[in-house]
């Protein structure tokens, strides 16, 4: 049994192998040993004989072989790093490499994640605790399915306007709502969002939760519909935030992912967070820079992970404005409770979909 990323390292040196990351991923590694734990698999049923050896992230597993050097153009005997899962290159790429470091990706999806030397363990199975690619470092993370995605769909479904604008400007739709999430006040007039619209994952983990606007009265505005969708995104992530800084303290998190680029959801960030949210330079290329800086310490190219300080430089700083956060933290109870409230209606509403296609 292989992860893709480990089936191509097998294609390309011959070798059945993974590495701590994904081999986590797994359910049936025991965290402290990083191998294999024997009663997790004799309690599954699981043949140890059908999993991989584990290899460290950065060691060199092997050499491209004859023939994978004439199908792929690589030349023959080059090392092959195994890195790691996507999680936590990206821990890699934001420079992350050292207790205490959090970061947000912002992307069609979302997670919220930090660096500890010990694995943390959420007694109500909210957060992941993940192997990092650092040997023996952590990386706890907390991922919401619907963020980009989320805001996205209020583009699609309510901003057909700004759409066409935009093609004929030659510019972002997204440009123009964040313009539109300006002109409504924080708070969006008393109005929430739930950003469920794929179910959940943290720290709800259900499969049946749906999206939601709550609060509309015959005063909202597409300002603050827009408006409210950022809010609601980033009030789900505030909740898995707090969960991971509850038990390692961060003063400070570093954004990443296509999310960043807008300064006006940066800033509600910062707001919802009550803490800096600092965006570096390069903001989408967290992952790749994270996987290929972990084959360059393996190859020996980087003496160590401490090459991420000087390759990630930092664009902007946002900082909360203590008015706005007090108004935040006001509402983020009333988020929760939201979910809790709607909790009986999406079991139902489930339920009436499945009938419906039965």
């Amino acid at each position: 049994m292989l992860n893709a990323k480990d089936y191509i390292v097998y294609k390309l040196t011959g070798r059945f192998v993974t590495e701590p990351t994904d081999a986590a991923g797994f359910n049936c590694v025991n965290l402290n040993t990083f191998s294999w734990d024997a009663g997790v698999l004799d309690a599954a049923g699981i043949d140890p004989d059908k999993l991989p050896d584990i290899a460290l992230s950065t060691s060199v597993v092997g050499t491209v072989h004859e023939q994978a050097a004439r199908e792929t153009g690589l030349a023959v005997g080059t090392p092959v790093v195994p890195g790691g899962g996507d999680g936590v290159c990206a821990n890699v790429g934001v420079g992350s490499v050292s207790p205490g470091h959090g970061y947000c990706t912002l992307g069609s999806s979302a997670w919220v994640a930090a660096t500890c030397d010990q694995p943390l363990i959420d007694d109500d199975m909210r957060v992941v605790t993940w192997v990092h690619i650092v040997p023996g470092l952590y990386s706890p993370n907390a991922a919401m399915q619907a963020a980009g995605n989320a805001y996205a769909w209020v583009r699609n479904a309510l901003c057909g306007l700004d759409v066409a604008q935009a093609q004929a400007k030659s510019t972002s739709a997204y440009r123009l709502m964040d313009q539109r999430a300006r002109r409504s006040p924080p708070g969006a007039n008393g109005l929430l969002f739930l950003p469920h619209l794929l179910g959940e994952r943290s720290p709800r983990w259900n499969a049946d939760a749906r999206g939601a606007y709550i609060g509309i009265g015959m005063e909202t505005t597409l300002d603050d519909l827009v408006r409210a969708a950022l809010e609601g995104i980033t009030m789900n992530l505030k909740l898995n935030l707090g969960i991971i800084a509850s038990m390692i303290p961060l003063d400070e998190v570093l954004v990443t992912g296509g999310g960043a680029r807008g300064d006006i959801w940066c800033q509600i960030m910062a707001d919802v967070f009550g803490m800096p949210v600092r965006v570096p330079h390069l903001r989408e290329e967290a992952t790749s820079m994270g996987a290929a800086v972990t084959g360059g310490v393996g190859v020996g190219l980087y003496k160590d992970f401490s090459i991420t300080q000087q390759m990630v430089t930092i664009a902007r700083t946002h900082t909360p404005e203590p008015d706005v956060a007090e108004i935040y933290g006001d509402l983020l109870p009333l988020f929760d409770q939201a979910y809790h409230a709607l909790e009986p209606v999406y079991a139902g509403l489930a339920r009436q979909g499945a009938g419906g296609m039965a």
